[in-house]
This record gives structure tokens, sequence and C-alpha cells, in this order.
């Protein structure tokens, strides 16, 4: 689907394959449990240090507070949009998502798109604050992973910075205000 950057769209190519091994379905179906097995096993080793670390916050739904500054602002609620700052890394170091630089992501909190965790820590910041959470699998993509990309029980580090919380309605004056800037700019170039 993703080119190379050394590759232009549209040219011919060749690739040379070599069939390693052939396995009865069994066989590797038996294999890919196993390998879950292994994950699940790894992740319990991974958590168990912070759930058995009372320097750390654990939530009811077992979300891990590793730091956290709640902010002076006010608390984002269902339908407000939402501007912050974030990266998701697994335990492992490989960066799934980074909007930390740039213009602040914007989000409508309450929206699951990015599991349970994602939004659980979302609704412990306020406008203002910062937080590192880790998020375990069961509050990400769990034992089924998501799609090739995520393995199954991959636990996610969570840092967050909320920058502002509005309402819709706030949030659409905003973004009217913006526009009526952009189209004066637009006159006065002309």
């Amino acid at each position: 689907e993703n080119l190379p950057s050394f590759i232009e769209p549209g040219t011919i190519t060749e690739m040379d394959i070599i069939l390693n091994k052939i396995i009865k379905k069994d066989v590797l179906e038996e294999e890919m449990r196993n390998e879950i097995e292994r994950r699940k096993a790894w992740e319990e080793s991974v958590l168990e240090p912070y759930y058995n670390n009372d320097n750390y916050v654990i939530t009811e739904d077992s979300l891990i507070v590793v730091d956290i500054n709640k902010g002076k602002g006010r608390f984002a609620k269902a339908g407000d949009i939402m501007k912050v700052y974030f990266m998701f890394q697994t335990l492992e170091g490989d960066t799934l998502l980074d909007f930390n630089t740039g213009k602040p992501y914007e989000l409508v909190f309450g929206d699951m798109a990015l599991g349970q965790g994602f939004y659980e820590g979302l609704s412990l910041v306020a406008k203002g604050g910062e937080a590192e959470f880790i998020i375990p699998s069961s509050l990400a993509w769990g034992e089924e992973g998501f799609q090739g990309t995520i393995l199954p029980y991959t636990p996610f580090k969570f840092n967050l910075k909320v920058v502002d919380i509005m309402t819709s309605d706030e949030y659409e004056a905003e973004q009217k205000l913006i526009q009526e800037q952009q189209q004066r700019m637009n006159l006065q170039q002309q």
C-alpha cells in the first residue's frame, strides 16, 4: 500500500520469493496460540512491577497512572472538543501515534476509536494538565491486536498534554472566527 520513497508509482518491479517451508494449518494454529500465550505472559510480567508499586495509581479499570498534573481548567464532558498533544507508544518503544508538535490534535471526547484506556486517561486530565499513563492491552486492543499492526496483548505508554477543552458551540464559534480572519487576510492580499 505504501511505496518506499525510492519507487515511483507505476514503476514495474520484480521480486524474488523464496519458499522456506510449508506448514500444516493445525501446526500454524498451534504456533499462533503459543505466541499469543507468550505475549500474554510477557505483558503480565511487564505490568506486574507497576501494579505492585505504591508509587503508581491504578484505576478501577487497571489503567496505570505513572505521573499526573491534573491541570486547573475544566474536565471534558461527552461531546466536548479537546485540543491535545499526545504520544502513543508500545512499551517496546515503537511509536504508534505522535502528535507532540505543531498544532494540537483535536478530538471529540467520548469517541472510543483509540480504546477505553486512551479515553479514560483523557477524562483524568483537565485543561492545562499533563500526564503519563500505561494502558494495559485489556483497555486497548486486547488479545486480538489490531489488523496485523498491533500484536495481541500489547500495552501502551500514553503521554498527554491537554491544551484546551471546548463545548461544541465554543469550538464552532472559534472555527467561524478563524474562517473570517482567513477571508480578511485573503482579501488584503488581493
